[in-house]
């Protein structure tokens, strides 16, 4: 998986996508208000979590690689 993102003051933009083959498809997104949380660790366990409650990312599941 490949997380990407436009992390800002206001909000944060991120996006799951699985690689197939030599695509990429993206696996989920969602926008997540930053001053809700204290820190991007934070936003990201609450992304994480919101992913894997769509099915999108399990436990197991690696992040290969980032982009912001």
């Amino acid at each position: 998986m490949i997380l990407a993102g436009d992390i800002g003051g206001t909000k944060c933009n991120l996006a799951l996508y699985a690689e197939s083959g030599s695509e990429l498809v993206l696996a989920f997104q969602s926008r997540l208000p930053t001053r809700d949380s204290a820190s991007f660790p934070e936003i990201l366990d609450k992304f994480l979590e919101l992913a894997g409650s769509e099915g999108a990312f399990k436990s197991g599941d690696c992040i290969n690689a980032v982009g912001f």
